[in-house]
């Protein structure tokens, strides 16, 4: 899984973000926890919003050493979900699966351990996430990133949430 020498110790993962418009929530949740540094792809930031562009949606999987993908009933039934992961999988890249509860990893996905969140209540099932993800960045050999700065953004988010949801 992802390339393992010394030298990744010193870059940066190359995020790619895919899931479907009606994930958008928790996607931004997970790209606000991830350290700022770090290089993310999520098509309405490099696309430009409601535009598409197939040719560099491959380049951004390509340019990837790992890939997020917010899964659901939903996102298992999108055609451009299913590309994405497909690519990724096959060009060798981790993809690394955040489940809705109540859904199930279908396809090429099936046996990749994910981690589950609640739409209604997603902190716990993000912050999981992430550790999960340095867990598997620093097994790939990149440098570990600080937590402790990670749950604090989480935290704000949360704390955002829960008065957005009053």
């Amino acid at each position: 899984m992802g390339e393992n020498n010394s030298t990744n110790t010193l870059k940066k993962p190359m995020i790619f973000l895919s899931r479907r418009r009606e994930e958008d929530p928790i996607a931004k949740m997970l790209l606000m926890a991830l350290p700022r540094d770090w290089s993310v792809w999520i098509d309405e930031l490099e696309l430009g919003l409601g535009k598409l562009n197939k040719e560099k949606i491959i380049a951004g999987v390509s340019e990837s050493t790992h890939m997020i993908v917010v899964w659901s009933e939903d996102a298992s039934a999108n055609a451009w979900v299913n590309q994405e992961v497909g690519a990724a999988l096959q060009k060798g890249i981790p993809v690394l699966p955040i489940i809705q509860r109540g859904s199930c990893l279908k396809g090429m996905l099936e046996g990749i351990e994910g981690v589950y969140y609640d739409p209604k209540l997603p902190y716990p099932g993000v912050k999981e996430f992430v550790e999960k993800l340095e867990d598997q960045l620093k097994k790939d050999g990149y440098k570990s990133f600080d937590m402790a700065k990670v749950e604090k953004r989480l935290k704000e988010l949360w704390e955002a949430f829960e008065q957005w949801q009053k």
